[in-house]
């Protein structure tokens, strides 16, 4: 799961770090359509916030705070 969580975490600091495209402007529909690719496939349960000059510009929720009792990931759910 670490091992997953972190190849997550690189390919997203990569997708938005290294983007050669970066004068563009930041694609919503595109984000949301990988996120919810990787949750139908069991792929990874988190929490994506992107700020500019301290406000929300996006924020996506995917998988569950509770997989037992399927409750969904949130605004104020804890992660490891």
């Amino acid at each position: 799961m670490r091992k997953l969580f972190v190849g997550v975490s690189l390919m997203l600091l990569f997708l938005f770090t290294f983007n050669s495209k970066a004068q563009e402007p930041f694609n919503k529909t595109k984000l949301d359509n990988f996120l919810h690719q990787l949750e139908i496939n069991n792929k990874a349960m988190c929490g994506v916030v992107i700020k500019k000059n301290g406000k929300a510009e996006y924020e996506n929720y995917t998988g569950f705070a509770s997989v037992e009792t399927k409750i969904k990931n949130n605004n104020r759910t804890k992660f490891r």
